[in-house]
């Protein structure tokens, strides 16, 4: 998809047990994910925010969607005329 755009938060950037408490109220599907290897073991918490998929590890948040479809939902064409009147 051409309008998809990721964001990558590192956890230096946040105070992870706010970042937990907000996934649990305001996304949907929020989901509690343990991998386990051979060496180790981590937790991955993952939710959805309108169509953006959020991704919480250790290391960060990740985002992943399309910001016009966040705004406008399916409606693209909607976004690309409000782009072009600002362009104007």
């Amino acid at each position: 998809m051409f309008d998809t755009v990721n964001f990558w938060i590192p956890s230096s950037c946040y105070n992870e047990s706010d970042i937990l408490e907000s996934l649990h109220k305001n996304s949907v599907d929020v989901k509690t994910v343990y991998i386990e290897t051979k060496t180790s073991s981590k937790i991955i918490y993952r939710g959805k925010l309108k169509n953006y998929e959020i991704h919480i590890n250790e290391y960060g948040i990740g985002l992943y969607g399309s910001i016009a479809k966040y705004l406008f939902g399916n409606d693209t064409l909607k976004f690309a005329n409000r782009l072009s009147q600002k362009g104007s």
